[in-house]
């Protein structure tokens, strides 16, 4: 089965950010990227303008990395 990924905004991202803000935009991001770094196969996010730019930034970095 597919692996789906929840962490966007979950208190956890404030645990380790140490920071009880309710703004936990970059650690949601940030998590979800780890995730499918590492096999989540369908995330559920909040922040999806924010999510769609963060993951073409990391696309462009893989895409440089195979081309070089």
């Amino acid at each position: 089965y597919p692996l789906l990924l929840g962490a966007s905004r979950k208190s956890f991202i404030g645990f380790g950010l140490k920071d009880s803000r309710k703004d936990r935009t970059i650690g949601s991001i940030t998590s979800l990227i780890y995730g499918l770094l590492n096999g989540a196969k369908i995330v559920r996010v909040h922040d999806v303008e924010e999510t769609k730019q963060a993951l073409q930034i990391v696309e462009s970095i893989q895409n440089l990395k195979a081309n070089s």
